[in-house]
């Protein structure tokens, strides 16, 4: 295991190890170039998802409310629906994170991602009968509904097709 010095066609002179090679060759991910026409459509497609996934529900929440609203927030103790706010702003974050990781094919991608998808859905249904809920705009709702799809379609093909042995070795 030793460094070896190499000179390319160029006249290049780099130090290599010899054994670089042949730990490349035994990968168990293969490069890129060497993948089946359906896997390489499968890796486009996903990364498809995942783009418009993230893009829809931060076009839902940049989209301004349909009519005002007025909440009345006691001083004593907070409303019910800020627990959920709280929780939808940290699936958020994981939501971010996780999109991240899928496109670059992290094993905790996968989890991060089904967990922020439950908490930010059970978060949306609490909230769902807040004021802020009635003034949210019929475009916001369609571009979260578009996003709640996508994601669910990227967790299921995370797991269950041929996508999900690309997550399962070390980068």
């Amino acid at each position: 295991m030793g460094v070896g010095l190499t000179v390319n066609q160029f006249g290049a002179v780099s130090w290599r190890r010899p054994d670089a090679y042949a730990r490349l060759a035994t990968s168990r991910r293969p490069p890129l170039g060497r993948l089946s026409p359906g896997t390489a459509l499968m890796i486009i497609i996903f990364r498809i998802l995942i783009i418009t996934a993230a893009l829809s529900f931060f076009a839902a929440i940049s989209v301004p409310f349909d009519a005002p609203f007025q909440i009345e927030v006691s001083t004593t103790s907070p409303p019910p629906w800020m627990a959920a706010a709280g929780a939808f702003s940290l699936a958020v974050l994981a939501l971010f994170i996780a999109t991240i990781a899928l496109l670059f094919f992290r094993p905790w991608g996968r989890w991060l991602t089904a967990a922020a998808v439950v908490v930010g859905s059970a978060s949306v249904l609490a909230a769902s009968s807040s004021p802020i809920a009635q003034a949210v705009s019929p475009l916001s709702k369609l571009l979260l509904a578009v996003s709640a799809l996508a994601w669910v379609s990227v967790v299921w093909l995370a797991y269950r097709s041929q996508l999900a042995a690309r997550f399962k070795h070390k980068h």
